[in-house]
């Protein structure tokens, strides 16, 4: 049997809330909007697994743990007003029982949202230091981190390691694509 569409927006949150509750899947609220983020392709999953993998053991030693496709309100709505959006990146680090440090997320054809306006949400929560990026199309892994004047700078990488300063952790890229058995 076929899943039903998520009701026509704008929506309220308490509407999307009980419809991503009373539904299997992931989903994100944008702007009074269900967006169904389908099921990732072979790849995707690959390399989430493979990178809860690599990091949870580092994280255990900071007493972190890393969460796979965790529900994150990224924008509240005015004082007293519920979120706007939340969305469900691919893997968030939480210590203390909290989204802190670093957010995930794993591209495959959405790209523009998750290097636009995901890249600004995610920004704009100060507990996050950085934003990791992680395409499974092709090699390439994008990490935003804070400057100075607290707004996100972009670092690229094709291979070798990438310095995940939030954590005190170096990811080897090469690593991670082979051991996920991507590319």
């Amino acid at each position: 049997m076929q899943e039903p569409k998520p009701p026509e927006a704008p929506l309220t949150y308490a509407e999307f809330v009980a419809y991503a509750e009373a539904h299997e899947g992931r989903f994100e609220f944008d702007d009074g909007v269900i967006v169904d983020m389908g099921i990732p392709s072979d790849a995707h999953q690959d390399l989430s697994g493979t990178l809860l993998k690599t990091l949870d053991p580092h994280l255990g030693t900071l007493g972190c743990k890393v969460r796979l496709a965790s529900r994150l309100v990224t924008i509240h709505g005015e004082r007293g007003k519920p979120p706007e959006q939340e969305r469900s990146p691919d893997a968030v680090v939480i210590c203390d029982g909290k989204p802190r440090k670093l957010v995930c997320e794993i591209l495959s054809l959405n790209r523009g949202a998750d290097l636009g306006k995901k890249r600004d949400e995610y920004e704009a929560m100060r507990e996050f230091e950085e934003y990791l990026v992680i395409d499974s199309i092709t090699h390439w892994v994008r990490v935003y981190r804070r400057n100075a004047e607290g707004l996100f700078q972009s670092d690229d990488h094709i291979g070798g390691t990438v310095r995940l300063d939030s954590i005190a952790y170096a990811l080897d890229i090469d690593a991670l694509y082979r051991d996920a058995g991507v590319l």
